[in-house]
């Protein structure tokens, strides 16, 4: 471990000269422009960008909102130029919801629709899609896949059995071949919105499930799934949400001409479809 860190320092004062990097602040948005010494299970160690300054400072992991490491340093060659920091803002939803690195009671509804209780150990917001870890009341654990169950959930938290169509990997290792998953209902109703999610870590990114709000430090990716009162559903994974909203509600001209669809932002989905829902009630 020791001759690893050394060799990642050599490697930053060699390249220091030629690129920074960029570190974001999760209490303030704060960028820091500098060079990213080490990362650790804990820290993030960094020097001041072209500063008179040779302090080497420290900030705690779950400080750190996001990082970029500059496509030139050769610590970050696993990076392409287009593969910029994530950024967790109200867009990329409020991650701590999932409750990520605990175990908390919940339920799985099996393919028999048979109602099972006891607890679940949370991973993170891709795996969670493509497996379920429960331990009922007797201490029995069980792993569920997408073939095994139809619906499971915690706390405020419920997933549901969907086919979204994506059959590439979810996270480092996982996928479903059959392109369902379980997803996250966002909005219920005659409407639905669901919340889907890519995680994928590089070698050199850190990965922390044990902060709350967690910081996830890959890349991170978050779609949606809507559909109609049709049971219809949309996509949005290589769509616009102004192309995916007026496909879904495309038979409902007398909402989407009330509601600016066209110009939706990614936090503004929750209200849309729940305006749906509030119009349909009424229209019937």
């Amino acid at each position: 471990m020791r001759t690893y860190l050394l060799i990642l320092l050599t490697l930053c004062s060699c390249t220091a000269a030629l690129s920074q990097d960029i570190i974001v602040l999760r209490s303030n948005d704060q960028e820091i422009n500098c060079r990213i010494l080490s990362m650790n299970d804990s820290l993030v160690t960094y020097r001041l960008w072209q500063s008179p300054d040779t302090t080497a400072y420290a900030v705690k992991k779950f400080e750190v909102q996001s990082y970029l490491l500059d496509k030139k340093s050769k610590k970050s060659k696993a990076f392409s130029d287009k593969e910029k920091f994530i950024k967790l803002n109200p867009d990329m939803d409020l991650l701590g919801e999932y409750k990520t690195g605990t175990v908390v009671q919940g339920y799985v509804i099996t393919n028999n629709n048979d109602s099972l209780l006891g607890f679940i150990n949370i991973t993170n917001v891709a795996l969670n899609q493509v497996e379920i870890n429960f331990m009922d009341y007797a201490g029995k654990v069980t792993l569920f896949s997408v073939k095994d169950a139809k619906a499971y959930g915690y706390a405020k938290i419920r997933y549901e059995k969907i086919k979204t169509g994506f059959k590439k990997e979810i996270t480092n290792g996982h996928k479903t071949k059959d392109g369902y998953q379980f997803v996250h209902i966002a909005i219920e109703g005659p409407s639905k919105l669901y919340r889907f999610y890519t995680l994928h870590f590089r070698s050199s990114t850190m990965n922390s499930y044990d902060q709350h709000p967690p910081a996830y430090l890959g890349r991170l990716k978050r779609e949606f799934v809507i559909t109609n009162p049709k049971e219809q559903k949309v996509f949005t994974k290589g769509r616009t949400l102004k192309g995916a909203l007026n496909r879904i509600y495309f038979d409902y001209p007398n909402y989407t001409a009330k509601y600016p669809v066209d110009y939706t932002k990614p936090s503004e989905l929750p209200k849309v479809v729940d305006g749906f829902n509030s119009w349909y009630k009424f229209s019937q």
